[in-house]
């Protein structure tokens, strides 16, 4: 019965697109777990799950920025409980694992874009889709038109901009694919 539910919503809904788009952020939640796993229940697991866990706290910050940023946000959180935990009648957190789990997932996007883009950065097209936004608000072609033609500027062979950031990102006829 409920692969019969599965196939008909894939096949009668939009839940596949849904899923596509929110597949990144889906290793969110986990990520959190995990780190708190690792933070307040460290000493209930063996050394190989806490390997475990720290794999998904990094995997789930390689998938998305925004939850490095979750992370990051989590990690200072631990950080300001640890330090005035004392003061509560709580437990303190340890801090080791949770830093060695976000480290590892810093180190994870920095090597995954060295392989795949050939840059160690944290975002090796984010200009693009920064660019892409000024050629939706049509500012990139009222800057072409007012400063072209230049030859200092190597945008200027492309004034023929297209009218969506999207085009400009995913058009195989885009300038950015040329």
């Amino acid at each position: 019965l409920a692969a019969s539910v599965t196939l008909g919503m894939v096949a009668l809904t939009s839940l596949p697109w849904y899923a596509a788009q929110l597949m990144p952020d889906v290793w969110l939640p986990a990520g959190a777990v995990a780190l708190y796993l690792l933070a307040f229940r460290t000493g209930a697991f063996r050394a190989w799950e806490r390997w475990l866990l720290g794999f998904i706290v990094a995997f789930a910050i390689a998938g998305h920025m925004a939850t490095l940023a979750v992370m990051m946000g989590l990690l200072a959180a631990l950080l300001f409980w640890f330090l005035v935990a004392g003061r509560w009648i709580s437990p303190r957190p340890a801090l080791r694992n949770p830093t060695l789990a976000v480290m590892a997932g810093v180190l994870l996007i920095l090597t995954g874009n060295l392989l795949i883009a050939g840059r160690f950065t944290f975002t090796p097209g984010g200009e693009n889709f920064l660019f892409g936004r000024l050629v939706q608000t049509g500012i990139a072609k009222r800057y072409l038109a007012d400063h072209c033609p230049d030859p200092k500027l190597r945008v200027c062979s492309f004034q023929n901009l297209p009218d969506k950031g999207d085009d400009w990102l995913w058009d195989e006829t885009s300038p950015l694919w040329r």
